[in-house]
């Protein structure tokens, strides 16, 4: 038994599962996600407009009992983000999975996902505009909470990641030198925690010193200066720090 269904040149599919306890066959084009049936009587068979997505990446089926289930996928608009479609016996909708941390100089391109049944595993890379320069990490998505479980991997490039007999694979480049590699780590491993303090704080407008002595001059533009310290973890890739500021308890511009 065979199926097909007709798609146009400028969309080929990208990648496919097939959801057996439903007879159905998924598959991402570059509009989004498309779906069929396995078996029809006329090929090709009709295809049917599942929902959007912005260059959608390789699908990861998760399969549930009843003949419930979940399609993840990452995508790399806004930002960098994990989105996935679930169905079960009554309804089926789209979501956002996991969206990467927000930051105006760093995007986030997203490997295909994989699980264990119970947290999603990835790597991604993300790119800094002021230091011209890449981070790639693998990370671990648990109860909506994300956490870092290996960083500073070598790469620009974002690799699929697999869970096997409770290890997760993931692949480490190392740009120029010889170590490219396959590497392995348990799927409970521990998360990358670090404890960060700010160590002083200059207000200034020209010339300041740590005590902040210096007389300030209404009016006149304005500069905080943060000094941080790390206390405990493994060497920061990059830090950020927002300042928000208030006056009569009213947020300041």
């Amino acid at each position: 038994k065979k199926f097909s269904v007709s798609v146009r040149e400028k969309e080929k599919p990208l990648d496919f599962v097939i959801v057996e306890a439903r007879q159905e066959v998924y598959w991402m084009e570059e509009s989004g996600l498309w779906r069929t049936i396995l078996y029809c009587a006329t090929l090709p068979c009709q295809k049917n407009f599942v929902t959007g997505a912005t260059n959608g990446g390789g699908l990861l089926l998760q399969n549930y009992t009843f003949g419930n289930f979940t399609i993840f996928w990452p995508e790399p608009s806004n930002g960098g983000q994990i989105r996935s479609y679930y169905c079960d016996t009554e309804f089926c909708f789209a979501s956002t999975t996991y969206q990467a941390p927000a930051n105006a100089t760093t995007a986030w391109g997203i490997g295909t996902p994989a699980s264990d049944g119970s947290s999603l595993f990835w790597q991604e890379v993300g790119y800094d505009t002021n230091t011209s320069s890449y981070n790639a990490r693998i990370r671990r998505l648990t109860n909506g909470v994300a956490q870092t479980l290996v960083e500073n991997l070598d790469t620009i490039n974002t690799f699929p990641v697999y869970v096997e007999q409770g290890y997760l694979y993931y692949y480490d480049y190392k740009r120029g030198i010889n170590q490219q590699g396959i590497r392995r780590l348990p799927l409970n491993a521990s998360v990358i925690a670090r404890d960060i303090a700010i160590g002083g704080m200059e207000v200034t407008q020209g010339v300041q010193n740590l005590a902040n002595e210096v007389a300030l001059v209404a009016d006149k533009p304005t500069f905080v200066r943060v000094m941080g310290t790390q206390l405990s973890g493994p060497n920061a890739y990059n830090v950020e720090a927002y300042l928000y500021g208030q006056r009569d308890s009213v947020g300041l511009p």
